[in-house]
C-alpha cells in the first residue's frame, strides 16, 4: 500500500505545473543537478527531469516535497500553492 500522496492528487493541474516549475526554480538556485538533487531525495536525476519537464504526469510525492522545502529552507505553501513567504525561516 502507497504511503504518501503525490502533487497530482494535491492540487489541481495548473497549480501542479506552476509548483513543479518552482521546484526547479529551487534546484537551480541551489546549482545542485538533477542527480545531486535526486540523490538527497532519495530518486534519480532523470526521475527528476521527467518532473520539471512534465513528462507522463510525473511529480514529486509530499515526502519528497517536504524533504525538498526542509533542505532548502521553503515553505511548503508557497512550493505548492505560491502563496505565503517563501522561505520557511520567515514564517517565524
Amino acid at each position: 500500500m502507497r504511503q504518501f500522496l503525490n502533487m497530482s492528487e494535491m492540487v489541481r493541474s495548473k497549480d501542479r505545473l506552476e509548483a513543479i516549475n518552482r521546484t526547479k526554480q529551487i534546484r537551480l538556485d541551489a546549482n545542485e543537478t538533477a542527480a545531486e538533487f535526486g540523490g538527497f531525495l532519495g530518486t534519480s536525476g532523470s526521475t527528476i527531469h521527467r518532473w520539471e519537464n512534465h513528462a507522463d504526469d510525473a511529480c514529486p510525492s509530499a515526502r519528497h516535497l517536504f524533504l525538498m522545502c526542509h533542505r532548502l529552507n521553503k515553505s511548503p505553501s508557497w512550493v505548492i500553492f505560491g502563496i505565503g513567504p517563501k522561505n520557511l525561516s520567515d514564517l517565524i
